[in-house]
């Protein structure tokens, strides 16, 4: 499911949210969407992604394996930089994921945009996978955020 520039205020979702991404990217010629406004917490997210969102205004799911990402052009840019160079099937998985990110944040996000990190989304395909994962998103925004 994909929801592109639509306006959400006081909306309240449940349940399994699989595969769903929201867009707020905004387009030429358009104006940009408003404010992200829901409460997810009793939602449960499963490849769940927000684009052109600084998402001040979600309540997410009380959740270990969720956390937001502030600044995620930013963070996504640093923990690819600061990725190891050392082939692991790991950290070449975590490379191509970002640079796929990359490449739908420079079509239109903005600088404070955020995100959403699921630990349990990298989980499937393997715990070092899902650590490394953790640990870069984890420093990368603790940099950003210092910038």
């Amino acid at each position: 499911m994909r929801f592109r520039q639509c306006a959400f205020v006081r909306c309240r979702f449940g349940g399994k949210l699989h595969n769903v991404l929201f867009d707020g990217r905004g387009l030429e010629g358009q104006p940009a969407s408003p404010p992200l406004v829901a409460d997810f917490s009793a939602a449960w997210f499963d490849r769940v992604e927000f684009l052109g969102y600084r998402l001040e205004g979600i309540t997410l799911p009380d959740d270990p394996d969720l956390r937001l990402i502030r600044r995620f052009p930013c963070a996504v840019k640093r923990a690819l930089a600061a990725l190891p160079e050392d082939g692991s099937p790991a950290a070449r998985v975590l490379r191509a994921d970002l640079e796929g990110r990359l490449r739908l944040l420079d079509a239109g996000s903005g600088d404070d945009d955020a995100n959403v990190f699921n630990r349990r989304d990298y989980l499937a395909f393997g715990q070092e996978l899902a650590a490394l994962a953790e640990a870069a998103f984890v420093r990368a925004e603790a940099a950003c955020l210092g910038d």
